[in-house]
C-alpha cells in the first residue's frame, strides 16, 4: 500500500494508482514517462494481459502497439488504446478501447488468434488532468530525450486541441522545462501529447 501522507486523499474518480493522487487542498497530480518503444509480451485471453516490467503507466494513458510480425486479433498496430484500471499492476496491465472504459475498468480488449514477431508498446498521451480553475498548475518535463511534447486542452475529454493564443501554439517542448499555466474555467481537461519521440526518456509531472 502506498502512503500519501496526512491530508492527502485518493480521488474516487481516478484510478487507484500511485501515479494519480488527489490532494483536497492543492489539486491533482499526474506523473509518468514517455519513452522509446518497449518490448512486451501478452496473453491470448479474455481479457488479454500485457506484461511490461516496471512500466509506470497510470490508468488512462494512451498507448500504441507496433510489431515486426502480427498482433493478436483484438489489437491493431498504430491504433490507440488505453491502460485500464482493471488488473493494473506494476508489471502488467489490460487495455480498453476508450479512455472512459479504461478509467472505469470495463470493456478490456480480448485477444485471440495468433501472433508473431516482436511486439512493442509506446505511450502517446498522458492520462487526463483537470485543474481547479483560477489557480496555477505546474508542468515539469525532465530527462535526456529527443522529441516533442505538447499540452492539449478539451471541454469533453474526447476532442483535444493544442493550447494557443491569438492563433499561435503555446506549450510545446523539445527540452526539459518547468512552467506554470492557469485555467479560468471549471471541468476542463488537459493532457500531454507525445507528438514526436526519437530517443531517450522524458519524465513528466503535471500538478496543482
Amino acid at each position: 500500500m502506498t502512503s500519501y501522507g496526512p491530508g492527502v486523499g485518493v480521488d474516487i474518480n481516478q484510478p487507484q494508482s500511485p501515479a494519480v493522487i488527489y490532494d483536497p487542498m492543492l489539486g491533482s497530480s499526474v506523473a509518468s514517462t514517455f519513452d522509446t518503444p518497449s518490448t512486451v509480451t501478452m496473453t491470448k485471453a479474455t481479457p488479454g494481459v500485457i506484461s511490461w516490467a516496471a512500466h509506470g503507466l497510470p490508468a488512462g494513458t494512451g498507448i500504441k502497439f507496433a510489431t515486426t510480425g502480427a498482433l493478436y486479433t483484438g489489437l491493431v498496430a498504430g491504433t490507440e488504446v488505453f491502460v485500464s484500471s482493471a488488473g493494473l499492476a506494476s508489471g502488467s496491465f489490460q487495455v480498453a478501447d476508450t479512455y472512459a472504459h479504461a478509467i472505469a475498468g470495463t470493456n478490456s480488449n480480448a485477444t485471440s488468434g495468433s501472433q508473431s514477431g516482436v511486439q512493442t508498446v509506446y505511450a502517446v498521451h498522458s492520462t487526463l488532468f483537470t485543474p481547479f480553475p483560477l489557480k496555477p498548475f505546474n508542468i515539469s518535463l525532465w530527462g535526456t530525450f529527443a522529441g516533442s511534447v505538447q499540452l492539449e486542452r478539451s471541454f469533453d475529454g474526447l476532442t483535444f486541441l493544442p493550447v494557443t493564443a491569438a492563433g499561435t501554439q503555446l506549450c510545446i517542448w523539445t527540452a526539459p522545462a518547468s512552467e506554470s499555466w492557469e485555467e479560468d474555467m471549471a471541468n476542463v481537461f488537459y493532457r500531454l501529447n507525445n507528438t514526436v519521440f526519437t530517443s531517450g526518456t522524458l519524465n513528466y509531472l503535471v500538478n496543482q
